[in-house]
């Protein structure tokens, strides 16, 4: 999945050759928030959407924990949290290898859309588990 979003946007990837100062770093990352959270936002809802029909589907009340409202303002914000340390990773490395031409920003941005790729469709893919075995079970 990252792959695919990294191919589609790779202009979006590319960093500049050479040293690049903090300010420069920080602002690479931020150039990028945005379509970052358009990306997690769009699978997002398409997830939630899907979570839904599974869980009505099985015939589970779609509010049966607590968790679900707090997940909801929860996830948005450490996925930014974690966005954030893409840029603090870059500086730090720059920091200890400030000689080094390997840009890791490209390879830190796709291992973090991939890994918010994984977070946000863990749930959907459970919730269509349970509701494959609620059928199973019906059929029994």
């Amino acid at each position: 999945m990252a792959q695919a979003f990294t191919t589609l946007f790779a202009h979006r990837f590319s960093v500049p050759p050479g040293h690049r100062s903090s300010l420069a770093i920080i602002g690479w990352w931020e150039a990028r928030r945005l379509a970052y959270n358009r990306f997690a936002g769009a699978l997002g809802i398409v997830c939630l959407g899907l979570c839904l029909v599974f869980v009505s589907a099985s015939g589970r009340d779609a509010g049966d924990d607590a968790t679900r409202p707090m997940a909801l303002v929860a996830g948005p914000v450490m996925m930014n949290l974690a966005y954030t340390l893409g840029w603090l990773a870059e500086l730090r490395y720059a920091k200890i290898r400030p000689d080094s031409d390997l840009q890791i920003a490209p390879r830190l941005m796709q291992l973090g859309i991939g890994l918010t790729g994984i977070v946000i469709v863990l749930p959907t893919v459970v919730s269509g588990a349970t509701w494959l075995v609620h059928i199973v079970r019906l059929q029994a």
